[in-house]
């Protein structure tokens, strides 16, 4: 279990094609790495801790400073089957550094604007296109779990 929000990595199962300006395709996967290091409790700890205790420790921590991430894409080689999202690629796959993700303080009201927010992973910037086919059919999926949340 991770220690915090702040402190755990988040990767992405859905491959992306990064195409440039001269028309060359790289799959890749997006990964989110904590500047701070990953850090997890001891699973002696866990029973123990209250069950809001990442959302508390977050608040807490974004008092006092920033959490940063970096926001990297893990390149495909070859043979890393990019079309199914249920196949890890290994660990040794190049990694780029896209850029750094700061995050200063919580939504005022943060449960109203988490009810409102919808992902969509089908809409992308220029130059990045789906590598998985599900990528498209997920978002009418999340569009009904949007609709419920009203509910």
């Amino acid at each position: 279990m991770p220690q915090s929000f702040a402190t755990e990595s988040y990767c992405a199962v859905e491959t992306f094609q990064f195409v440039n300006r001269d028309g060359k395709r790289q799959p890749g996967r997006y990964r989110v790495v904590p500047v701070a290091g990953e850090r997890h409790v001891q699973s002696s700890e866990a029973p123990i801790l209250p069950r809001s205790y990442l959302f508390d420790e977050l608040r807490r921590r974004l008092q006092s400073n920033p959490v940063q991430f970096r926001l990297m894409v893990q390149l495909a080689a070859d043979a890393d089957p990019i079309e199914d999202p249920t196949r890890l690629w290994p660990e040794d796959r190049q990694q780029k550094e896209l850029g750094i993700l700061t995050i200063t303080k919580p939504s005022a009201d943060s449960s109203s604007v988490e009810r409102g927010l919808g992902f969509d992973p089908a809409r992308l910037t220029d130059g990045i296109e789906p590598g998985d086919p599900l990528i498209k059919v997920r978002f009418a999926v999340y569009a009904i779990s949007i609709r419920r949340r009203g509910a």
